[in-house]
């Protein structure tokens, strides 16, 4: 399957900025209902006048024609972790030099510099890193999200697979692999580091932040890889 390419790597940035942008543009309660519909008016235009709205998913299409106080909660969470992907996406662009860590929460002031880029000027800027770059990204961020998942299992007590003792026997072995092909570099007791901390010490809000990162992360690389059916960002798999 085909991955995609520059432009359609800027198109896919500039409609996730526009996404996050709204949400963080949720107005006090009790704010006048007239100036919430022309907001949601003015997202949808900006987004056609740069010829992004038909590339913006049907729920994203939802997203932006409400205002952030009428959107439900689903729609709120999955704009908010938006941010999440941008990071990815403007890696694969070569517009930042460096992926942040997995214990780095993408914060909105990444969003500087991309909102009143059009997609010929994004897409100009552009120096695209290498298919083995986004693989070898890719591989991290499946490596995270298996560690994420690997604690939901010994958290649920589930037994460990035929030949291993523990599930935490299982983190030490790929902990030690990840190390080995240099995508981790420090472990802590034998396990994946955050936080100056192993991953299996991490607090319970600590370990939802870092999963639903993970998870985020994740979708972007797999689309970056060409995993999406068409390329289509809402078809993207987050399977590890």
């Amino acid at each position: 399957m085909a991955r995609p390419n520059a432009r359609e790597i800027s198109a896919r940035l500039l409609v996730l900025v526009r996404v996050v942008q709204w949400d963080a543009s949720a107005p006090e309660e009790g704010a006048d209902v007239a100036a919430l519909a022309h907001g949601a008016a003015r997202a949808e235009a900006d987004l056609r006048e740069r010829g992004l709205w038909e590339l913006a998913t049907e729920s994203e299409q939802r997203f932006l024609t409400h205002s952030p106080l009428e959107a439900d909660e689903r729609m709120r969470v999955d704009a908010s972790w938006s941010l999440e992907a941008l990071a990815p996406l403007s890696w694969a662009l070569g517009l930042v030099p460096e992926l942040p860590p997995y214990e780095a929460v993408v914060e909105p002031e990444f969003l500087s510099g991309f909102p009143d880029a059009s997609l010929d000027e994004l897409t100009a800027r552009a120096q695209p890193r290498s298919d083995a770059e986004r693989d070898r990204a890719r591989s991290l961020a499946e490596l995270w999200l298996w560690r994420a998942r690997t604690r939901e299992l010994i958290e649920r007590r589930t037994p460990p697979p035929r030949g291993f003792k523990s599930f935490d026997e299982i983190v030490r072995k790929a902990a030690a692999n990840g190390q080995r092909q240099k995508l981790l570099d420090t472990l802590i007791d034998g396990d994946f580091a955050l936080f100056g901390r192993a991953y299996r010490d991490l607090d319970p809000q600590a370990f939802a932040t870092v999963r639903s990162l993970s998870i985020e992360r994740l979708r972007a690389h797999n689309w970056l890889c060409g995993r999406a059916p068409e390329n289509r960002w809402d078809r993207t798999p987050i399977d590890a």
